[in-house]
């Protein structure tokens, strides 16, 4: 299990610098999920991209706010501006994935 969850963070990754460098896609997410929105500024943008990057090569468990705060160069109140805690944060990302998926299997053409 803990190896699938890893390759789907990789596959996370990948997704989040390619939608934020290139396609400037705008995912729906319930708000309730964070206190400010992240993709409406460089400093959440780099969180939710630093943040996978960093959950993929520590772990969740060993993930915290300020070793995040050390990697993008920033507060660690800095980063709970945006999200409250990791767990929302982990749901945020899973809520993404989602929602990128959809959009994928929504614009792929029926043959």
């Amino acid at each position: 299990m803990l190896k699938i969850f890893s390759v789907a963070l990789r596959l996370v990754v990948e997704i989040v610098k390619s939608s934020i460098m290139k396609l400037q896609l705008q995912i729906k997410i319930n708000e309730a999920l964070y206190l400010r929105n992240p993709e409406g500024s460089e400093l959440g943008k780099n969180i939710i991209e630093h943040s996978v990057q960093l959950i993929y090569s520590t772990g969740f468990e060993a993930f915290t706010f300020k070793k995040l705060a050390e990697h993008i160069g920033t507060t660690e109140a800095g980063i709970y501006r945006y999200f409250e805690n990791k767990h929302k944060l982990l749901i945020y990302l899973t809520s993404w994935y989602w929602g990128w998926l959809e959009f994928q299997i929504a614009s792929t053409p029926i043959i």
